[in-house]
């Protein structure tokens, strides 16, 4: 996997993922990278700059790659990946079996260790935000209804996130209180 944006023209940007299918023979093995995206390239060294809390600055050259074998949850989203396997066992989050589970393309690419059912969860507030969109669109299906003249679902969907959100807002902003 790419550590850092390399051309993002090409494809070849930080998370991109790739197989090393071989290593230059010619200065100093660099690898080379069949990436996702169809690119093939050969990997060098890249250097990276920091400046240290005495106000040094520090370099240290390395090859922007990393394994990936395993990644997280919270990496994976967005990904569609051929075979999975995930583990279920620090599923933390509402949401987050969910989001490991659809990075599968196919079932039979999808392989699931320590399944717990209490783990696969939708947060209240999603779960709420959803009833009150189904009894909006069954209402203006069945009276041809709706809150406001010219409100469509969609608009109804696009308010009620916006109310959810600003919720979301209010009670983050008073447990910091």
């Amino acid at each position: 996997m790419l550590a850092k944006n390399l051309d993002v023209s090409q494809g070849l940007v930080n998370g991109t993922r790739g197989v090393v299918v071989g290593f230059e023979s010619e200065q100093k093995g660099l690898p080379k990278v069949r990436f996702l995206c169809g690119v093939t390239q050969v990997i060098r060294m890249e250097k990276w700059v920091f400046k240290g809390p005495s106000g040094v600055h520090l370099s240290r050259q390395q090859l922007p790659l990393k394994l990936a074998w395993a990644i997280s949850i919270h990496k994976s989203q967005g990904m569609s990946l051929d075979c999975v396997e995930i583990s279920l066992s620090h599923v933390f989050e509402s949401g987050q079996a969910y989001v490991a589970l659809s990075r599968a393309r196919r079932l039979a690419g999808l392989r699931v260790l320590d399944f717990d059912p209490k783990v696969v969860r939708a947060d209240p507030s999603v779960l709420q935000f959803y009833r009150q969109l189904r009894r909006h669109q069954l209402l203006t299906q069945r009276d041809g209804l709706s809150l406001e003249p010219s409100m469509t679902t969609w608009d109804f969907f696009f308010k009620e996130l916006f109310i959810v959100v600003i919720v979301l807002q209010e009670q983050s902003s008073s447990s910091l209180r």
